[in-house]
């Protein structure tokens, strides 16, 4: 038989920890230099030097082609990947 005494449930604790403004802040910085150093003509350029032999990525004036653009997201995808592994402090 039960006694009539209930026991307390510890509290829950979130599985996703709370982010602070700070470190949103930091992850937006960090989100708008990939994109600015990606998705610049002259990053369009010097990839097309080094990868025009294979593919056309962009023109002589840097205007990406459909591949390039999907190239440089991919690389945007790759890049942000990569420093949300980093250390969160």
């Amino acid at each position: 038989m039960v006694s009539g005494k209930q026991q307390e449930m510890p509290p829950v604790k979130s599985m996703t920890p709370s982010i602070n403004y700070a470190l949103k802040a930091k992850y937006a910085a960090y989100t708008t230099l990939v994109f600015f150093l990606v998705a610049n003509p002259e990053t369009y350029k010097l990839l097309q030097k080094f990868l025009g032999h294979w593919v056309d990525i962009a023109s002589p004036g840097g205007c990406p082609t459909p591949t390039g653009f999907f190239l440089h997201t991919a690389l945007f995808f790759v890049l942000l990947w990569s420093i949300m592994l980093f250390p969160r402090d």
